[in-house]
């Protein structure tokens, strides 16, 4: 006879529930579309704790952009790519819902930035602080829903 959890576990397989909702999900993972504008950020499982994000959006001309990283939670500066003002990124995961970091240009922290999911899991809010490439001081609050599959948020 089956202990009670493996019985329900087998259960749930056997009625094709997907095994990602018997663990419990990172509450990053997903798209996000910001209230702000056009850009979308996508966390992905990137395996061994880390996340692919994928920004998409449109710059001061209209053009479309796109860019992606591995985030690693080491606290160190890792190398990214096409990211305008930005050469390096340095993460670390403060705890489920937090994510704390640092851009980085030219070997030197340019902004440092706060990411939080919301503890019903709908929205992302990205506060950041530092300077911009050309030299000037900003802060910023960026908040952005969580996208349904197919769907964007608002629609019904």
């Amino acid at each position: 006879m089956l202990p009670k959890k493996n019985t329900i576990i087998l259960a749930a397989l056997m009625l094709g529930v997907p095994a990602a909702l018997l663990a419990q999900q990172d509450p990053f993972i997903g798209s996000w579309k910001s209230k702000k504008g056009a850009t979308i950020n996508k966390y992905e499982d990137a395996g061994g704790g880390k996340l692919k994000v994928t920004v998409t959006g449109v710059d001061k001309a209209g053009q479309p952009t796109v860019h992606s990283r591995i985030e690693e939670y080491d606290g160190k500066p890792n190398k990214v790519e096409g990211e305008d003002g930005t050469d390096a990124i340095s993460v670390k995961r403060i705890d489920p819902h937090t994510i704390e970091g640092d851009n980085w240009l030219d070997g030197k922290p340019r902004a440092h930035f706060t990411v939080t999911v919301s503890p019903d899991g709908k929205t992302l809010t990205k506060k950041i602080k530092g300077t911009n490439k050309d030299g000037q001081a900003y802060e910023d609050v960026r908040v952005s829903d969580k996208m349904e599959e197919g769907r964007m948020p608002g629609e019904e």
